[in-house]
């Protein structure tokens, strides 16, 4: 009887434990806070406020309805914070082209200032297909969206320069046509503080000259489904393995890792989806 009972719970258990992590967490949305201090002298009291969310991997009429989920939080967040860009940092589909369709809530932030970056997905099955990330960036920008594909911008207030670099793992990234800024170079202006948007964190190892006062990447989902006092099943990121999800020094870079909203599938466990928000500050 004794063993009976024991059986009933743990299968009590593990059916609770499979209902949290496929029907609960990944539909519980953590909007996380951070301030982050680099380097700069020219204005003490100035800050720079970052939506970022990442990881969406859309493929179905349920990734539709969550990201219309997380588009109306980001529009509330909008609203009741100062918000100067919202990024999106890449894994937008999961990999194939009809599954573009389901962004269509994108077209709903109602913020002016949207960038992109793309991922891996993006680049659909063995990371190689560009016809398909180009069928991406055209619906992003038909959306509303600013995609940046080894370009980059000057954004709050024209103190700070958002780089947006191609994926790393399509081999499509250019890190020198990323970092050109002719007209700073010509003027002999000063070189802003930049932001370095890598969907993959990994991108830390193919730096050489640029050095990021920041970097901003997804990828990792924070490991998606951890086991306590282990750590994440399954990494694909040889940073996310030292820094799965926030703030870390990584081989002497600054990088902010968020978890992202999605996945495919839809399971997650201690790692919440999360729309991250993120103060810059100079010091």
């Amino acid at each position: 009887m004794k063993k009976k009972v024991v059986i009933i719970g743990v299968i009590a258990v593990i059916a609770s434990l499979l209902i949290y992590a496929f029907e609960i967490e990944p539909n519980w949305i953590e909007t996380t806070h951070t301030k982050i201090k680099i380097s700069d002298t020219t204005d003490e009291n100035f800050s720079c406020n970052l939506l970022v969310i990442s990881d969406f991997h859309v493929a179905s009429e349920e990734h539709e309805k969550f990201l219309e989920k997380v588009v109306n939080e980001i529009n509330k967040i909008s609203k009741t914070e100062r918000i100067d860009a919202v990024i999106i940092d890449g894994d937008i589909i999961d990999y194939k082209t009809e599954e573009i369709k389901f962004l269509a809530p994108l077209k709903n932030i109602e913020h002016k200032n949207v960038y992109a970056v793309l991922g891996n997905h993006d680049y659909s099955y063995g990371w190689s297909h560009k016809e398909i990330a180009d069928e991406v960036e055209k619906y992003m920008k038909d959306s509303g969206v600013d995609v940046m594909r080894n370009e980059n911008r000057v954004i709050c207030g024209g103190k700070i320069r958002m780089v947006g670099i191609d994926e790393l793992w399509s081999g499509q990234y250019n890190l020198s046509k990323s970092y050109d800024v002719k007209e700073e170079k010509q003027n002999k202006q000063k070189i802003l503080p930049n932001v370095l948007i890598s969907h993959n964190p990994d991108i830390i190892y193919v730096l050489k000259d640029e050095h990021p006062d920041l970097i901003i990447s997804g990828h990792t989902h924070g490991g998606q489904v951890k086991i306590p006092f282990l750590g994440p099943v399954t990494m694909p990121s040889n940073v996310g393995k030292i820094c799965p999800e926030g703030l870390c020094n990584v081989s002497g870079y600054e990088i902010y890792i968020t978890r992202g909203i999605g996945g495919n599938p839809r399971v997650r466990f201690l790692s919440r989806p999360e729309i991250s928000v993120i103060e810059l500050n100079f010091i």
